[in-house]
């Protein structure tokens, strides 16, 4: 369960490892985290390597070598981590190993678990991953026998999980839209005077993700991308996510030249916003990408949380991970139906195990946590799950309806993405390639199942279309050779074709 001392585990095993003259790997999925565990390991451990995205070519080259000579056997870091050149490496521990961020979704694409798999396996190491919400493949493998299920059921010092409230939005439709609604603002409200702390959680940045046009109905959007530009109140500007084409904002409508332009939905900055207007005397903090680019930032948030000098820390996926705030007492879900309505088959996964994560940052020090839900769909399956923090009847439910529509861990995927800049030529290259995999895989005995080609949810990205092709085998090792065989045959097209084994994102 969230809070059981897992990172006690983790340091005694690296403990014993060590004392034997062995090298020790601890995967962390945020820097942010990074910082928090590795003053942990140091202090009952010494001196730790520490490798993540934020180094500059310099410390990370003098690190590599001295880890290379065998100066350090203690390395702990994000995913790149996992290639380090530990010296007689005996132990690997992945710490919230159902995180996405152990994926790398650019060239040289891997996911760094299953690197950890197959180093663990070459030099007769131990694997040890760690999680209060695995993902299925990790869950399915240990429920078979693959792996070795070790079990804490209670947390630290006995306290009791959290309890989770679920508040229907359905009851103020006429109070308007807005992101903090009475219940959890009472609860706020009692939570500052009894001196505690709060986190809002809310998987959006930004002010508001959409401007609409309420005369003719259009949303503003990326003239390179199909997706909404997001308003960022601190840029003064639209911006893409995606492709980060930036533009003020328009003061009339580009369809229909209306001025009647409103923006709709919330963000992590109009939350800060709404939360500074309710509670003027309230220390309020906020912690994203946007808010933690600056070198330090996240350190100093971190710091200030742990000293109580913050009242309400304000969040996406970054304070869902791992964090150890003794003194927080209640965590609001701002906007959990967000997160459930995503066109991908792992969405109710993901979902469940944000809802469970963040939840359990709550009720971790001497004063019982409690945790709110806003979401206009109670009776959502997985909501009522993630109420219960049931991760058994989860896994039985999720798995039931992988095994039926045969998706991981039942099988793997390869996917085949084509882009280009003309839309009626990928659509083209796209048929043209499904037809010559099934001439490859005409004589094939193997149970091959073929998906598209089909526009992506995110049809357009940079300026290039995209259509996708899925392929589902049990047959890792023909997936593989047939994605070498298409892209090497694929070379000279006007189209770029990319592959992607067992992605974790489909849109």
């Amino acid at each position: 369960v969230t809070g059981s001392g897992k990172s006690e585990v983790y340091i005694r095993s690296a403990r014993r490892a060590l004392a034997a003259g062995h090298g020790v790997i601890v995967l962390l999925p945020e820097i942010a985290l990074t910082r928090q565990i590795t003053a942990w390991f140091e202090q009952y451990l010494g001196e730790a390597a520490v490798l993540h995205s934020g180094m500059t070519p310099s410390e990370r080259s003098h690190t590599w070598e001295r880890i290379r000579r065998g100066e350090l056997k203690l390395v702990i870091g994000a995913r790149s981590a996992i290639f380090a050149p530990v010296r007689d490496l005996k132990l690997i521990i992945v710490d919230e190993e159902q995180e996405n961020s152990y994926k790398q979704e650019e060239r040289p694409r891997y996911h760094a678990r299953e690197v950890a798999r197959q180093r663990a396996q070459m030099n007769a190491a131990v694997l040890l991953l760690g999680s209060a919400t695995p993902s299925l493949e990790s869950a399915y493998r240990a429920f078979s026998g693959s792996s070795r299920l070790l079990m804490m059921e209670n947390r630290v010092s006995r306290q009791t999980l959290p309890s989770i409230e679920v508040d229907d939005l359905k009851k103020y439709r006429r109070q308007g839209i807005k992101s903090i609604y009475p219940r959890l603002e009472q609860a706020l409200r009692i939570n500052l005077e009894l001196k505690r702390q709060s986190i809002l959680f809310i998987n959006r940045r930004g002010f508001a993700p959409q401007l609409i046009c309420r005369a003719c109905g259009a949303v503003q959007q990326c003239p390179s991308c199909s997706v909404a530009m997001n308003y960022h109140r601190d840029l003064e500007a639209l911006l893409c996510h995606y492709c980060g084409f930036r533009q003020p904002l328009p003061q009339r409508c580009a369809v229909c030249d209306s001025n009647y332009l409103q923006l709709l939905g919330s963000g992590t900055q109009k939350l800060e916003d709404e939360v500074a207007k309710l509670f003027p005397s309230a220390r309020v903090s906020r912690m994203d990408i946007d808010s933690s680019r600056r070198k330090g930032e996240q350190e100093r948030i971190l710091k200030a949380m742990r000293s109580g000098d913050i009242d309400i820390l304000i969040g996406t996926q970054m304070v869902a991970k791992g964090l150890d705030f003794p003194g927080v007492a209640l965590v609001g879900i701002v906007d959990a139906d967000s997160m459930l309505n995503l066109p991908d088959f792992r969405a109710g996964e993901r979902s469940y195990q944000l809802m469970v994560q963040v939840a359990g940052r709550a009720g971790r020090g001497d004063h019982p946590g409690q945790v709110l839900i806003q979401t206009w769909q109670p009776q959502h399956p997985i909501i009522a799950l993630a109420q219960e923090q049931n991760y058994f009847a989860f896994y039985t439910r999720e798995i039931s309806f992988r095994k039926q529509l045969n998706y991981p861990p039942f099988c793997h995927i390869l996917r085949l993405l084509l882009s280009g800049p003309d839309e009626a030529a990928v659509a083209r290259a796209g048929t043209a390639l499904a037809e010559h995999i099934l001439e490859l895989t005409d004589a094939s005995e193997e149970q091959l199942e073929l998906l598209g080609p089909a526009p992506c949810a995110i049809r357009k990205i940079k300026d290039s279309f995209r259509v996708q092709i899925l392929l589902k085998c049990n047959n890792i090792y023909l997936l593989q050779s047939l994605a070498s065989a298409l892209v090497r045959q694929h070379s000279r097209s006007v189209c770029r074709l990319e592959t992607d084994m067992d992605p974790l994102m489909l849109m």
